[in-house]
């Protein structure tokens, strides 16, 4: 190999890397826009806090989606 590795993710994780581009996009906008209308200074800790808050939140929404698996009863003789 070339010595680039890809970056590994958590095996469990419920989002897709298109979700991982937008929640960081969105958040740096948000950042951007706070920093532009509202005089705040932007500080990029924050912008990477508030992407993986929604991160988050999505996992969790996500898992909550996902159809369980149903038991299925013990065959009694």
């Amino acid at each position: 190999m070339n010595g680039v590795r890809k970056p590994q993710l958590l095996s469990g994780l419920k989002l897709s890397p298109f979700d991982l581009i937008g929640c960081a996009i969105l958040a740096l906008w948000q950042a951007h826009w706070k920093h532009i209308f509202d005089d705040k200074p932007f500080w990029p800790d924050e912008a990477a806090a508030r992407a993986t808050q929604m991160l988050r939140r999505m996992h969790a929404e996500n898992k909550l989606a996902q159809p369980r698996r149903s038991r299925q009863p013990h065959h009694v003789v």
